[in-house]
């Protein structure tokens, strides 16, 4: 160590205090790691990313997971399960064992028995609403 660099370091450095900041001293801020807007998907034997916002909803069809835009369909490599932990900071709910909503997309809700229910989004399209999931949703939309 050169004396330059041994005359700065005097003392011990302390990476952890289980006392309270000292005065003026800010506590330490957990940081995020900011969400990526976009989504990689298969296209033309391309991988593209697909901005979030332009998803109405995706469903798992078999081992496959499509996402559904305005203008047509496009295959994830990820998991419906993976899908919605990552979409879930840009208001996607798991509608049904099988589908993923945009919330920002939906239109209505219909019922079709006392227990049954679809969710009508921009462009006339109908997801299933599992039984299981409607007293979430009626919390999220406050309905």
């Amino acid at each position: 160590m050169s004396q330059a660099a041994s005359k700065r370091v005097s003392g011990p450095l302390v990476l952890w205090s289980s006392g309270p900041p000292a005065e003026g001293v800010a506590e330490p801020v957990a940081r995020a790691e900011p969400a990526l807007d976009r989504l990689p998907v298969r296209l033309d034997g391309e991988i593209r990313l697909l901005p979030i916002a332009d998803v109405l909803y995706c469903y798992a069809n078999g081992d496959r997971t499509m996402l559904v835009t305005r203008t047509g369909e496009l295959r994830s490599h990820l998991s419906l399960s993976r899908l919605a932990e990552r979409l879930e900071p840009f208001r996607f709910f798991r509608c049904h064992r099988a589908y993923l909503v945009n919330l920002g997309n939906v239109c209505s809700v219909i019922p079709w028995t006392r227990n049954a229910f679809s969710l009508t989004l921009e462009g006339g399209k109908e997801v299933p609403l599992s039984k299981h999931r409607v007293g979430e949703l009626r919390k999220l939309l406050n309905w």
